[in-house]
């Protein structure tokens, strides 16, 4: 039976040399762990940079490229603002202020038609046209004050146009829109309608009182 030996040098030797590689050894680990670490952090941060550099490109320029074309549509709105309420020739009376006035009466008097209808009312004695009429003027002056509102653009400006047409048109709210709501609600809660001699008195008061209101307001009545 044979015994193998090891001095106590040799015993010491190998530890130190265990010892001296794992201090060799994690030298070496440790730059390459930190030069791993240090390269992900320098690829993160740069990829980080240019994607941020390439998001702030862009932005700027769909900002910009929306506010163009904002900027356009409310230039294009205007101009045709300023078509519509622009009377220069009897042509531009015909089409600008007759053709709209036709349009607004005919639909009101679809809309009015189709609610009785549809609702089944009594309708004796009540007539959609003439309702229609009643509001046909004020839609019209509502069309040009929404026209007007878009060639404006302070908040000053638009006050402005609110009272100027408030005061301009007070005889055609005054007059017309009572007695068309009240036709309305008389038909609603089937009541009498009203009479065809209000009927008239109110659409022959009505341009007598507005022509006569206008130019007293400019002055030209004395």
């Amino acid at each position: 039976m044979a015994v193998f030996m090891t001095s106590p040098r040799d015993t010491e030797l190998s530890g130190k040399d265990r010892l001296a590689r794992v201090v060799d050894q994690t030298p070496r680990r440790r730059p390459r762990l930190h030069e791993a670490c240090t390269t992900n952090r320098v690829i993160c941060t740069r990829e980080s940079i240019i994607g941020g550099a390439a998001l702030l490109r862009q932005r700027p320029h769909r900002h910009r490229a929306q506010a163009i074309e904002a900027l356009m549509s409310q230039r294009m709105e205007r101009v045709v603002a300023g078509y519509l309420t622009s009377i220069e020739n009897a042509h531009d009376v015909l089409l600008k202020l007759g053709l709209p006035l036709i349009i607004l009466f005919l639909s009101g008097w679809i809309i009015i038609r189709t609610w009785v209808s549809r609702s089944g009312f009594d309708s004796t004695g009540f007539s959609p046209a003439a309702a229609s009429a009643l509001f046909a003027p004020v839609l019209l002056i509502s069309y040009f004050f929404v026209l007007h509102s878009i060639m404006q653009e302070r908040i000053a400006d638009h006050a402005a146009l609110v009272i100027g047409y408030g005061a301009l048109f007070a005889p055609t709210f005054l007059v017309l829109v009572p007695f068309g709501v009240a036709s309305l609600v008389k038909l609603r809660r089937r009541r009498k309608a009203l009479p065809n001699w209000l009927w008239c008195t109110a659409f022959a008061a009505w341009p007598i009182m507005q022509v006569t209101w206008a130019l007293w307001l400019f002055g030209e009545w004395e």
